[in-house]
């Protein structure tokens, strides 16, 4: 009976000592998961990297149809930059810090600091261009994630999104511009894809966009393009892309803010989507360049609170593919009808329309022989999970 007491007493402070907070009990001995403790970890294992340990990517084209295995690039771990460097280059190092015979080497960056890319994301860097018709500036290097090396999937991943909704995105304008992007401009240079001519023309703006030293909603050069939108904001304007030159529109009020008498409302929303310049095609319109916005995708929507409520039943809702209303009516821009000022920049819409398109196929990467089979092989195996449960 004494034996059993003291075995009372002595029991709950062992088990108290033995898995007390933060640690686990492995194979008899305790492993601590306090922050101290997982520092000693391996960079792989971490919920971000110390950036000695950042993934240095080493890559042979920007091409999506001469993608190979050898190009995949895989981040473990979080981490703020990509080191890109140029595989095909001359010297053989890949220390930053090397002085001599040093390779040069680009950026892959999510945004300004401090954005991270996540831990796991993999894919490819590649050279995007529309299939609308656009000027030849007008490709950007995208990130395609995919969640296996093969190149064959490539037209099945999706591509890596920015903060704002739109695709993470080098534009060619930048990329001619700033010298830390010369691995880019060398490889779309050996792929073929961009020529010099059009280098030439790209460093141009983007020296022109330097001088403007103010952001915009994006760098617009054709209908159907999506672009972002603050809801909210006090002013809208918009840079353009032609065919040899930049533009850039006048700052116009809010596009959903409307007047009644003298007053300017403000905008009966807050928040942010994506949306397109459309070409207003009605029949009143004809012989008239006239251009609308409809949603292309509603990010974040909410009521503005400093919006008179008694006019709120006039106001529709924003919907995906329907038309900005600044009030009852669709916002529009007449470019035929209105002053000069305001018509700056959206005639490009109008001339990029004409010219032919960057890409000819829905396809970014041509699909091999066989792979139409190969699929409708794969549609007969039986649907099984991608993890399977340990047994035992």
């Amino acid at each position: 009976m004494r034996i059993s007491n003291v075995v009372r007493c002595i029991l709950p402070r062992f088990c108290a000592t033995r898995y007390s907070a933060g640690c686990v009990l492995r194979a008899g001995r305790v492993y601590s998961t306090s922050a101290a403790d997982k520092s000693r970890e391996s960079p792989a294992s971490t919920e971000k990297a110390s950036k000695a340990h950042y993934v240095q990517a080493s890559i042979k084209t920007l091409n999506p149809h001469y993608l190979t295995e050898a190009d995949y690039i895989h981040l473990p771990s979080e981490q703020e930059y990509v080191f890109v460097w140029d595989a095909l280059a001359r010297s053989t190092t890949v220390q930053v810090s090397a002085k001599v015979n040093r390779r040069p080497c680009a950026t892959f960056r999510p945004g300004k600091s401090p954005m991270t890319f996540p831990a796991g994301l993999a894919g490819y860097l590649y050279y995007w261009v529309p299939a609308t018709p656009a000027p030849p500036t007008a490709g950007e290097i995208r990130f395609r994630r995919m969640f296996t090396p093969s190149p064959l999937a490539f037209n099945n991943g999706q591509d890596l999104l920015s903060a704002n909704g739109l695709p993470w995105r080098l534009q060619l304008p930048t990329i001619a511009t700033f010298d830390l992007y010369q691995v880019y401009r060398d490889i779309l240079l050996r792929d073929g894809l961009v020529s010099k001519e059009t280098f030439a023309i790209a460093a141009d703006m983007g020296r022109q966009r330097k001088t403007w030293d103010v952001e915009s909603q994006g760098l617009v050069h054709s209908f159907g393009q999506p672009w972002y939108l603050d809801l909210g904001s006090k002013v809208h304007w918009w840079q353009f892309m032609g065919e040899r030159d930049l533009f850039k529109s006048a700052p116009l009020p809010n596009v959903l803010s409307f007047k009644t008498g003298d007053t300017r409302l403000p905008s009966p929303w807050l928040g942010k989507a994506l949306c397109k310049f459309v070409r207003d095609e009605h029949p009143r319109h004809e012989g008239h360049r006239v251009v609308n916005i409809k949603y292309h995708q509603i990010l974040q929507l909410r009521p503005n609170p400093e919006f008179p409520e008694e006019l709120r039943d006039i106001v529709k809702e924003p919907k995906v593919n329907t038309h900005l209303r600044r009030g009852l009516h669709p916002w529009q821009l007449d470019l035929d009808a209105c002053p000069s000022a305001l018509r700056q920049g959206f005639h490009v819409l109008f001339a990029n329309s004409r010219l032919p398109p960057l890409r000819t196929s829905r396809s970014l990467r041509s699909k091999p022989v066989g792979e139409r089979e190969h699929r409708m092989a794969e549609s007969r195996k039986p649907d099984l999970p991608l993890l399977q449960p340990r047994s035992g």
